[in-house]
């Protein structure tokens, strides 16, 4: 099983790079695996809080426009304005969970 929907554009290593566990500070690889394929995660959200992590650990080293732009190449199904909202969005959500 996919995380995202199959025909929105992602590459194949993008697709490996999102299979790996982007909620292991919450949960095992083991568990974050079960919960996926029982559908258990709103994949959106993971896919969200993933853009907002990666932003927060690259805005030391480079201004934000730069990597929004390095987010969409990474994400070409999303516009540039979608990853902007995404990373500028305040709600967390993971599953059905607020955080």
């Amino acid at each position: 099983q996919l995380l995202f929907p199959k025909g929105r554009g992602m590459s194949k290593p993008k697709e490996n790079l999102m299979r790996m566990n982007p909620l292991n500070q919450y949960l095992t690889d083991d568990q974050y695996h079960t919960l996926l394929k029982k559908g258990f995660l709103n994949e959106r959200a993971v896919r969200d809080l993933y853009i907002r992590q990666k932003f927060c650990d690259m805005k030391d080293d480079h201004k934000p426009k730069k990597i929004i732009g390095m987010l969409q190449e990474e994400f070409p199904y999303l516009s540039t304005e979608t990853v902007r909202k995404i990373v500028y969005s305040r709600d967390e959500v993971v599953g059905n969970l607020a955080l």
